[in-house]
């Protein structure tokens, strides 16, 4: 499981108490513990995974009361609920799947809707703000294009100089201020502000097309050259448009590089080389860092995955060692930052720009505030008369 890389097994201590077995020293064995999911095993077996999950059963305070897949789902407070620390306020809680983002904002205008997660349409969420609707924005996602380290052996892409001319020709501040609009920040490297691995000096490159011909150029690419596989991307989890552009602004230099559209279940399974889908040499991939130690990103950049391993850089797999081992968060922070540093060196990515979703809610939703993790809770929040 790419979300406990170091767990071997488990133990069972008592009915209460089970024991992770690990390889090694890995703090983010608990800090991924929010992953982990407690579900009962003879119901889950006696139904089946499939039936399981159109009726499922935990041992959160909420239980599932209405579900429609694709479209919706209530969840109800479980009667005589009781927890050490969380003390939920709603006592019910209906999600809708609303795919178009004008459908939404007018659902929370009409009071339809209390709260939309995600409005990733610039315009409309400035149009909210602009009707009285709160709006938070958090920057969670750093856009890379990752280059495949097995694929670009036989590409262009195996030379570290052009894949320096490619981060030479995108301009990042064109991208952040007009598909964006100023919500997204330029990005020349893996750790997302905030986070223990950001590094306040690596800055992003330079757009400077002149540079990153003479780079072309220096690599025997004088006039350029054709990606053969293009750039693999989903529309599910990157912005249409952001590929499109740095699809240009490799043009303008010379490379020319075909976008490829998976819905996400391919682009998956090309990524990972499975099921029959050869992998491409060049992947448009979204890094979040939900927990401080880079999980899902480490699962691909690991060199210790032969399976789901895109990127091999040793230093940045040791000093990624290093700080899963150590429980001191400053020194964990100093290792986070140099694994960073050593990725960056390598370049084995194309950086572009780190954006986030948009939260929108009613004005008498209250008590809310924007997430630091992935799984968050509604468990402060209110709805005012």
């Amino acid at each position: 499981m790419s979300n406990f890389p170091a767990v071997t097994g488990a133990r069972q201590v008592d009915e209460w108490t089970v024991d992770f077995l690990t390889r090694q020293p890995d703090i983010s064995t608990l800090v991924n513990a929010a992953y982990f999911f407690v579900v009962p095993q003879r119901i889950y077996e006696q139904v089946g995974k499939d039936a399981f999950g159109l009726k499922p059963q935990g041992s959160g305070p909420y239980e599932v009361v209405d579900f429609k897949p694709a479209d919706s789902v209530v969840w109800r407070l479980r009667t005589g609920y009781t927890h050490p620390y969380r003390k939920p306020n709603l006592t019910e809680i209906s999600l809708r799947a609303i795919p178009e983002p004008a459908t939404a904002v007018a659902g929370l205008r009409t009071g339809e809707l209390d709260f939309v997660i995600g409005v990733t349409n610039i315009e409309q969420a400035e149009a909210a703000e602009r009707a009285g609707l709160k709006i938070f924005r958090r920057v969670t996602s750093n856009y890379v294009l990752l280059v495949d380290r097995d694929a670009s052996r036989s590409s262009p892409l195996a030379s570290k100089t052009v894949r320096l001319a490619l981060n030479y020709a995108i301009d990042r501040e064109l991208i952040a201020k007009t598909i964006f609009k100023g919500t997204a920040v330029p990005m020349g490297q893996l750790g997302l502000p905030g986070a223990p691995m950001y590094v306040e000096d690596l800055k992003p490159f330079p757009f400077d097309q002149r540079r990153a011909k003479e780079l072309l150029a220096q690599a025997g690419y004088p006039t350029g050259f054709t990606l053969p596989g293009g750039i693999d991307f989903s529309p599910a989890f990157h912005s249409e448009p952001l590929t499109l552009a740095v699809q240009d602004f490799f043009k303008q230099i010379g490379v020319e590089a075909k976008i490829n559209s998976w819905d996400s279940n391919v682009w998956q399974d090309k990524l990972f080389g499975r099921n029959n889908q050869t992998r491409n040499d060049i992947y448009a991939v979204t890094f979040g860092d939900a927990n401080g130690l880079m999980t899902f990103g480490r699962s691909l950049l690991t060199c210790n995955n032969a399976q789901a391993v895109l990127v091999c850089v040793p230093e940045f797999d040791r000093f990624m060692n290093l700080a899963y081992g150590e429980a001191d968060a400053a020194k964990r922070a100093q290792f986070l930052q140099q694994a960073n540093r050593a990725f960056v060196e390598e370049l084995p990515a194309i950086f572009v720009t780190a954006s986030g979703p948009t939260y929108v809610m009613r004005p008498n939703v209250q008590g809310f505030a924007p997430p630091n993790v992935t799984f968050f809770t509604f468990d402060n929040v209110f709805l005012s008369r």
